[in-house]
């Protein structure tokens, strides 16, 4: 499940450097407004109840994670694998109420992403 993640965040920061980052906001959907994310000056690309993408000019891939891991660590998630991570991706699991979510970081031409998914 991972693999497909990285994958889709990838895909999302491609088609974000092809308009050339300048997208619109979208507002976050629950369950994400429940869990206090850190979003702060990022983009809100896409939300729904299932997934949601964060876009970000720049930063650190691990300490965007790290901030975001703890951010559903307080909303009361369990980790569920420990961090995976690289220079350019940071990816963590968790699980709440019998849901699985999964948190990717990706980076690319000084842009982050983040993904959210649940299932």
């Amino acid at each position: 499940m991972r693999k497909i993640t990285v994958a889709a965040v990838s895909a999302v920061v491609g088609f974000s450097l092809a308009c050339g980052g300048g997208m619109p906001s979208a507002p976050l959907a629950s369950p994400w407004t429940d869990m206090s994310l850190p979003v702060g000056s990022g983009n809100v690309l896409y939300s729904d109840a299932t997934s949601t993408t964060v876009n970000y000019d720049g930063g650190s891939v691990t300490d965007l994670g790290k901030q975001y891991s703890e951010s559903l660590k307080t909303w009361g998630c369990a980790e569920s694998f420990a961090p995976m991570e690289s220079a350019d991706s940071y990816t963590w699991s968790c699980t709440k109420d019998s849901k699985n979510y999964t948190l990717a970081v990706t980076s690319g031409a000084g842009m982050l992403v983040v993904g959210l998914s649940t299932y």
